[in-house]
């Protein structure tokens, strides 16, 4: 039974479970599941589907709530700061040869993701045929982020020295103009090695870190994960309808979850590129909530209040995530993407050194 069609059904399975502990009576709960199944399960009918991941607050919000803690929300760029926050959006695509919902282990499944700040994409990664793909746009970045950052104020200079680098390193020179690179992740580990990282732990971390882009039986294990972690602890009831949509609200134990995530995925704790698993631990003893949107039948949104998970803030502050058919990254393969090599890559960034010794300083 492929993903979607199994996560459709716990989804089902786990509201029907919830017995006493959801304040609704049991016709109410088969209604819930029933419509919460058939809002994933349309979704999963599709080829490709697309979510976006943004903060649902004002740059006002994020501020007031960045100031009950420490760092970035107390320094002298705190409203800056706040306000890319609340600009900052990610944008994941999947797309198939088959309604998601059928696919199995072996099928084939390409990706895309884009980060942008309201703007152009700063940074863009695809994963299509098992080939990994990268393109960085420091332009937009520097326009983004004003005089701040390791780039910024010199992306013209760059450019400059860029376009003067021999025909024997055009592939770097696409990386540092940002166009589509092709990149091998275990090269790359041996390139961090290179520059100064522990032997044997560079190419491990970079492989691994895009590992579960790549391998459907890795994916197929974090879907488990968290398929049994709802299972044993997830409850749904009826929220009512506003703003255009049917509402559910799934409820959490927190630590429980946490613990049960991380107990699970120890084993392939270093193919995720050594996550820090203490985080999901620590999860904050309580329960919390997530609100799932329905539209059109469909599973449209998922809004969960992150300040739920810190202990050390009373505040707000909504990550929402929208699905849709379609892709709203393309992922088709990009045309002309070179294999970027990292000995070009050096060689490149050498190039510059020598020539703007303060520039390349600021990479």
């Amino acid at each position: 039974m492929g993903v979607w069609r199994r996560s459709a059904a716990l989804l089902c399975a786990t509201a029907l479970l919830a017995g006493g502990t959801v304040a609704c009576s049991a016709a109410e709960q088969v209604s819930t599941a029933w419509k919460v199944k058939h809002a994933v399960d349309k979704l999963g009918a599709r080829q490709s589907v697309s979510m976006t991941a943004r903060l649902d607050a004002t740059p006002e919000q994020i501020h007031r709530y960045l100031q009950e803690g420490r760092g970035t929300g107390r320094g002298p760029r705190a409203r800056e700061n706040a306000q890319l926050l609340a600009d900052l959006e990610l944008a994941v695509s999947v797309s198939a040869d088959k309604p998601l919902r059928e696919l199995t282990d072996s099928d084939r499944a390409d990706s895309a993701a884009a980060v942008n700040f309201g703007g152009l994409d700063v940074f863009g990664l695809k994963s299509v045929d098992k080939k990994l793909y990268l393109r960085t746009n420091p332009a937009a970045l520097a326009q983004e982020l004003g005089e701040r950052g390791s780039l910024l104020g010199r992306v013209a200079d760059l450019d400059r020295l860029t376009a003067t680098l021999p025909p024997s390193l055009a592939t770097a020179k696409s990386a540092l103009s940002g166009d589509w690179v092709r990149v091998n992740p275990n090269e790359f580990g041996e390139f961090s090695e290179a520059l100064g990282g522990r032997a044997g732990a560079g190419t491990d971390r970079a492989a691994d870190s895009t590992a579960v882009l790549r391998s459907a039986t890795l994916q197929q294990r974090l879907v488990t994960a968290v398929e049994d972690a709802l299972g044993r602890h997830a409850t749904f009831r009826a929220a009512g309808h506003h703003d255009g949509a049917e509402h559910v609200t799934l409820r959490l134990p927190a630590r429980e979850v946490g613990r049960q995530l991380a107990a699970a995925l120890q084993p392939v704790r270093a193919q995720l590129g050594d996550l820090d698993l203490s985080v999901l631990e620590r999860a904050p003893d309580r329960t919390v909530e997530m609100d799932l949107a329905i539209r059109h039948e469909t599973l449209s949104t998922l809004t969960v209040d992150v300040g739920q998970f810190d202990d050390g803030r009373t505040g707000r502050l909504p990550l929402q995530l929208t699905f849709a058919a379609g892709e709203a990254v393309s992922v088709a393969a990009p045309t002309g993407a070179g294999k970027l090599s990292p000995d070009d890559l050096l060689a490149a960034l050498a190039y510059v050194s020598v020539r703007d010794p303060e520039l390349s300083n600021r990479l």
